[in-house]
């Protein structure tokens, strides 16, 4: 089992907290910007801001959303605005699919 740290500890805490506050299922923020709409139960409790250059906002409950896992996993360490640009130029046909 890998080992958490102080910061990793209160950081899984947030997660299970607004989990207990959001049960599943739920939907993926990320998924309703381009037009799916579907209900998840599995979800992953996303960042909008990149914990590395926004520490400031780590423990934020303002700055959380619900993300699918692949949606999680490609935002990375992305903001939320340079996230949702990606996205929004996919949708309209101008970038990767």
């Amino acid at each position: 089992m890998k080992k958490v740290g102080k910061i990793g500890k209160q950081l899984l805490d947030q997660a299970a907290d607004f989990r207990k506050e959001h049960p599943g299922p739920q939907q993926c923020f990320y998924c309703l910007f381009i037009g799916i709409v579907e209900l998840i139960d599995d979800y992953c409790v996303e960042h909008t801001l990149s914990k590395t250059r926004h520490p400031e906002y780590r423990f934020d409950k303002e700055k959380l959303v619900i993300s699918c896992h692949g949606h999680n996993e490609e935002k990375g360490s992305k903001d939320i605005d340079e996230y949702l640009e990606i996205l929004e130029k996919r949708k309209n046909g101008q970038g990767r699919n």
